[in-house]
């Protein structure tokens, strides 16, 4: 800053010509004419052997006039009797005017006028040198005169050339220096401007990554809209998403329909190669990455699924302010992918997490996601006992007549009439997706008795709500027979959910007087075992279970090493649980036929419930103590000889 000061001041002594008027080197400026005769400007400054071409004919005019005045009005002797002569005004405003050159010429071509054609007669008493004096005198002082005046008016000249030129310098000067002013003035507000945009980009990339912590994908991508303007303020910039091998567009800003972006970019396309393959960053302002972007845009940069993982997606800025395009641009961009990558990895972990989760974190209900396979399995269990199962389906016909505290309170509403109107056995599923909103499963419930809960159903919800406009749509279905053997979910349910189903399937047994019994399967293996064939027991445990286990048998995996196994078992006493046990272990030794070295099956049979659906209680057990509890039977297996029992 300093140095730039110091290059100012120095250019603003010396003197800027200003901004509208491009300097004249070697030329003075010219100036203005003021003479007799008005004419233009280069007119006035022709010159003719060094007498202007404006006094000459000013002169020539003037003593025509005159001559003509004299002839006509006079006694045409060139005003010889009159004085003063009145060639001494045109010898005097000629030599006041122009200078020593015009006033000589003016001076001369008066004296040949004055001295030409009846020339005044030389008296008796008047020798020859007194009358020549006499015809000389006059233009000898004319010529003194104009020589006099001449000079004067030269001087006079010179001095306002010298003080035109001061004051052009002076003009100069003052316009260098406010010039040099501007300057600093433009380069401390360019400083202001840009330490408070560093700060304000602190401070907005803050505000803004607040907005990415939000846990669904939509939620992020709307948040990523914000996060992007706030930061770069980019005119047009999108998203790409990995979608089938190509990169898809999945959200757009500022685009046109005139533009000519394309919405999906293929795996043979430079800039995927260099932004999803290269993992890489490009920008228009290196030439290798202008020729990679061709047109599509300014900056481009790589999602990844998590620090580190693959690329997901891509952040494009198809159109940025040219001042904006610099490297601190460019870095906030890099840290806008970050954020972005981070957020959306959060953002697609929770949302597999909530596919697979039972219960919804906004009302606490049973989640959808849980709906298909406790569907399926109640059907299966239904046809099997007997019993009949219905669906009841709600949903708000008039979301748009509530306020939005009352939109948001509906699901805490429905829980809370769900656990005053509904029966233990029942079921209330939430819905974040298709026209119905809720769907609560009615066990041992035919369609003839659903009205009478369908009715204490909507009573409850509406009382709380507090509401008159609101208008509930509830209908009701048997559970249909194409959810009946639904597929078993690649991953056996956690030991969680196993107390949760033997509660659940406790209540049911004892409302609708069917047996439950339990089978706990666990596998142990020597400590010689290779590890790459330790690995193969849980999934081969797993692949056992599956082929053995009936539509109304559910299987739940209890320690994380996947080596031991529940099955819940509705409907069956505890006679044909032992049997269901004894093929369990018959096909676990079957899957393990390939290890080396013995690997020992236990099997052990619980009754929870009798013929009658009474539970069978039982004494806890000694701290300590395993819990095996009813039949167990144990089975070593040795891959080189016959199964030993």
């Amino acid at each position: 800053m300093p140095d730039r000061l110091n290059h100012l001041m120095r250019w603003a002594r010396k003197g800027a010509p200003p901004a509208d008027v491009p300097p004249q080197i070697g030329r003075p400026e010219p100036r203005q004419g003021t003479g007799l005769l008005m004419s233009s400007e280069s007119f006035v400054h022709r010159s003719l052997l060094g007498v202007r071409l404006s006094a000459i004919i000013e002169t020539f005019l003037f003593l025509g006039v005159a001559v003509l005045l004299d002839h006509l009005y006079f006694a045409g002797n060139r005003f010889w009797a009159l004085e003063p002569h009145p060639f001494w005004l045109l010898v005097a405003l000629v030599s006041v005017q122009y200078g020593t050159n015009e006033g000589v010429f003016a001076a001369a071509l008066s004296s040949i006028v004055l001295l030409s054609d009846k020339l005044p007669v030389q008296s008796i008493d008047t020798d020859f040198y007194a009358h020549v004096l006499h015809l000389g005198a006059r233009p000898l002082l004319w010529l003194a005169s104009a020589v006099v005046l001449g000079e004067l008016r030269n001087r006079h000249a010179r001095r306002e050339i010298e003080l035109e030129q001061q004051v052009a310098e002076s003009k100069k000067r003052e316009h260098g220096i406010a010039l040099a002013y501007q300057e600093l003035k433009a380069a401390h507000e360019k400083l202001e401007i840009s330490v408070a945009s560093e700060l304000r980009t602190v401070v907005s990339i803050y505000r803004a990554a607040k907005t990415l912590q939000n846990l669904s994908v939509s939620e992020v991508m709307a948040g990523a809209v914000n996060l992007v303007s706030v930061v770069l303020g980019p005119e047009k910039f999108s998203v790409y998403t990995v979608d089938g091998g190509a990169l898809t567009l999945g959200l757009k800003r500022g685009w046109t329909n005139e533009d000519a972006y394309e919405t999906r970019i293929f795996p043979d396309d430079p800039l995927f190669q260099t932004v999803v393959v290269g993992q890489r960053y490009v920008s228009a302002a290196d030439a290798v990455d202008e020729r990679v972007l061709g047109r599509q845009g300014v900056l481009a940069g790589p999602l990844f699924q998590g620090e580190g993982g693959e690329v997901v997606g891509m952040l494009k800025i198809e159109r940025l302010r040219f001042a904006d395009l610099n490297l601190t641009t460019v870095e906030n961009f890099k840290v806008v992918c970050e954020l972005l990558s981070t957020a959306l990895g959060n953002a697609r972990r929770y949302d597999a997490a909530a596919q697979q989760s039972i219960l919804s974190t906004d009302s606490m209900l049973l989640s959808d996601a849980f709906y298909a396979r406790q569907a399926a399995f109640l059907a299966a269990l239904g046809k099997r006992i007997g019993f009949p199962i219905s669906i009841m389906r709600m949903s708000l016909e008039n979301p748009d007549d509530l306020s939005e505290e009352q939109r948001q309170a509906l699901p805490g509403l429905v829980r809370d009439a769900s656990v005053q109107v509904l029966r233990t056995t029942d079921l209330a599923f939430e819905f974040k997706s298709g026209n119905w909103q809720y769907v609560v499963v009615l066990p041992n419930t035919p369609m003839s008795q659903t009205q009478i809960v369908v009715d204490k159903f909507r009573m409850a919800v509406l009382k709380k709500l507090a509401s008159n406009v609101a208008r509930l749509k509830i209908e009701c279905e048997p559970l249909v027979e194409q959810k009946e053997g639904g597929a078993h979910a690649q991953a056996l349910p956690a030991v969680e959910e196993y107390a949760r189903q033997t509660k659940f399937l406790l209540a049911l047994a004892r409302r609708t007087r069917f047996p439950l019994s339990a089978i706990r399967l666990s596998v142990s293996v020597n400590v010689q075992l290779p590890p790459t064939l330790r690995m193969k027991l849980p999934a081969a445990l797993l692949a056992a279970v599956r082929e053995s286990l009936g539509d109304s048998d559910l299987a739940f995996n209890l320690e994380r090493s996947g080596l031991t196994i529940a099955v819940l078992m509705p409907g069956s006493e505890v006679s044909q649980a032992r049997t269901k046990a004894q093929e369990l272990r018959t096909a676990i030794a079957r899957k393990l036929g390939g290890a080396t070295g013995p690997v020992s099956v236990q099997a052990h049979v619980e009754e929870l419930a009798g013929a009658a659906g009474t539970p069978i209680l039982r004494p806890p057990a000694a701290p300590g103590a395993p819990a095996r509890v009813g039949y167990a039977q144990s089975e070593q297996h040795a891959p080189e000889g016959p199964v030993r029992r």
